[in-house]
């Protein structure tokens, strides 16, 4: 699944590289309404992209965003938002990665949520 994420950072094109190119133009020009409408998409891969696009346009909405992004159904996601939480290093995010580790049960968002916090340190 994190394939088509790890392709728009090397630069390399997917299947739907056209718009993971897109959410890389996006984030370079810090166009954080479109940003935030994509970051609806009904394609996991594309929301998890535009969730570590969103460490670069740092807004509360954007932020806000991400601390969403813990609650998605797919583990991709929520994995992309703890490692962007981490990387970010705000402490207020403690609260909601520490709610997102108790309701958690994939073992590999467990981890990353495990890590932002550890990185934050606050674990």
């Amino acid at each position: 699944m994190f394939s088509k994420i790890l392709d728009l950072f090397k630069g390399n094109k997917t299947a739907s590289g056209d718009i993971m190119e897109k959410i890389k133009k996006l984030a370079e020009n810090r166009d954080e309404a479109k940003l935030l409408k994509l970051s609806k998409n009904e394609d996991p891969d594309i929301r998890a992209a535009v969730v570590k696009a969103l460490r670069h346009v740092r807004t509360d909405a954007c932020y806000n965003r991400v601390i969403e992004a813990l609650k998605d159904e797919i583990p991709a996601v929520r994995i992309a938002a703890s490692e962007v939480l981490g990387e970010m290093g705000i402490p207020k995010s403690n609260d909601a990665l520490r709610y997102a580790l108790a309701k958690e049960k994939d073992p590999e968002a467990l981890a990353a949520i495990k890590k932002a916090l550890l990185d934050i340190k606050e674990f």
